[in-house]
Parts: C-alpha cells; structure tokens; sequence
C-alpha cells in the first residue's frame, strides 16, 4: 500500500523463477533481455511513459504493474535512463 512505497531510483528490474549465478547475471546486466527467456517472468524497464501510472512487463508474461499505487501523487519521475543497453 502507499505506506511502503519505494523511495529510491531503479532503471529495471527482473524476476526470474530459476536461480541465476553471479556469472549470469554479469553477463546479461548491461543488455536488455528479450521476450520470451525461459525463466524470466517480469522484466520492467519502465522506459514506456506514455504508460502513464503503469510499468508495461517485457518479458511478455503480462505482469504489468501500477506505479505509485495508482494515486497521482505518488507516481515516479520518469527520466531517461543512461544505462548501457547492449541488446
């Protein structure tokens, strides 16, 4: 709920349901993943502003998110993001 809501900034985030070793993940952290990895089930870049309150999931699993609980004061500044992308 809005009580617990992050204060900090992230650029992506990935859940996967498979354990990944610290080589692995070294090894994709500067690339975006593509759709349809098996094991990855949310991938958020949250590059998709036009989105509005929602972070649209990549990893085509469907589990999109509302940011900010849905209350527009609590919504994220979107910037853009200067991290490598390797794809």
């Amino acid at each position: 709920g809005t009580s617990e809501l992050f204060a900090g900034q992230l650029d992506e985030i990935r859940v996967w349901n498979l354990v990944r070793s610290a080589s692995d993940i070294q090894a994709d952290m500067q690339h975006s993943a593509p759709a349809s990895v098996p094991g990855l089930v949310a991938y958020w870049t949250f590059d998709d502003s036009a989105s509005g309150g929602r972070a649209l999931d990549a990893s085509g699993s469907g589990n999109d998110v509302t940011l900010g609980d849905g209350v527009a004061a609590n919504m994220p500044t979107r910037l853009p993001s200067d991290a490598p992308d390797g794809q």
